[in-house]
């Protein structure tokens, strides 16, 4: 989220981006709130429930997606979109091999 919070405290950022930015913000807490859950759970050998809680993770970040949309700014967080849903792709593929 220090990349969020860089962006927020940068002087002269465009205010279309400022919105976005900060429901992304609360939204990537959410997102590192259920990444922590899902590894507390695989850790536990609790895989179904793991994989579950990393789910929670592709709608939160397709919301934050869909705020630069509506804003009609291209997203500066595009990356960490992408990187959070291959996360959760791997960590389900990971879980299945293991059940």
């Amino acid at each position: 989220m220090a990349d969020i919070e860089v962006l927020l405290a940068k002087p002269g950022i465009d205010e279309k981006l400022k919105a976005p930015l900060g429901q992304c913000h609360k939204l990537y807490d959410r997102v590192g709130a259920a990444f922590a859950e899902a590894t507390d759970e695989i850790n536990w050998r609790h895989y179904d429930i793991g994989k579950k809680k990393a789910a929670q993770v592709v709608p939160l970040v397709q919301q934050c997606d869909n705020a630069f949309v509506k804003a009609g700014v291209p997203s500066p967080i595009a990356k960490r979109s992408e990187d959070s849903r291959q996360l959760v792709i791997i960590c389900t593929a990971i879980t299945n091999l293991i059940k």
